[in-house]
């Protein structure tokens, strides 16, 4: 059986964003990172937003998820929900394949 792992993202300080963390829960299978849970925690914004996302990349691939597309996304802060998703994706990859 597959060991499911967590990985929670964080978004910079600095950074104008309705987020404050992504906690993911993933498993790993033949070199894939498969996304089985995401919840967003966000103090501002639409919290249907973090309802998408979490659907969106939910029992999906994360090499496979279309993540130019979705840091295209923009929003009146500095840093759109997509783009910290995406941006937590990136961070995920690289911890994952780091260990």
């Amino acid at each position: 059986m597959t060991k499911t792992e967590t990985y929670t993202y964080i978004p910079r300080k600095d950074i104008d964003t309705c987020k404050v963390s992504f906690d993911f829960e993933y498993i790993e299978e033949d070199g894939k990172i498969i996304i089985k849970e995401l919840t967003v925690d966000g103090e501002r914004g639409c919290i249907g937003h973090n309802k998408t996302m979490s659907l969106l990349v939910k029992d999906r691939v994360v090499q496979e998820l279309p993540l130019d597309e979705l840091s295209e996304a923009g929003c009146r802060r500095e840093s759109s929900c997509s783009q910290e998703l995406v941006k937590a994706l990136e961070t995920m990859l690289k911890y994952r394949y780091k260990k």
